[in-house]
């Protein structure tokens, strides 16, 4: 990371501060397909079947609903926010996300990738 290092306290509070850095975007089917650059922000990405349980995806809805994309990131101002809306947005559609986006105070970017590898970007 270029001699930049992360410090956690209280997850609810904390923000990143360092940077410049770049991350890249890995899907667990089609590999890595975008780089970020990051300064004081967070990102966190979740991959519903990077992880699988009794052969199906680790993240699923209340009432069982599969995941609607393969994976999901989200820069967020904390990891805390970023890392709770990666995994709730990849059971959500791109206008409820876009809504959840606008209704959240803070600046949010979502990448989103389908399960045939196509990317886009909220």
């Amino acid at each position: 990371m270029n001699g930049a290092s992360l410090t956690a306290s209280s997850a609810a509070s904390t923000r990143a501060r360092c940077g410049p850095f770049a991350v890249d975007i890995e899907d667990p089917a089609h590999g890595r397909l975008a780089t970020r650059r990051l300064t004081d922000r967070a990102i966190a990405t979740s991959s519903p079947k990077a992880t699988l349980v009794r052969g199906a995806p680790h993240i699923i809805g209340p009432e069982g609903q599969p995941p609607l994309w393969s994976t999901v990131s989200v820069e967020a101002p904390t990891a805390a926010l970023a890392d709770a809306l990666s995994t709730a947005f990849c059971l959500k559609s791109t206008a409820a996300i876009t809504a959840a986006c606008e209704a959240i105070a803070q600046p949010i970017r979502v990448t989103l990738i389908d399960t045939a590898g196509n990317l886009s970007t909220l």
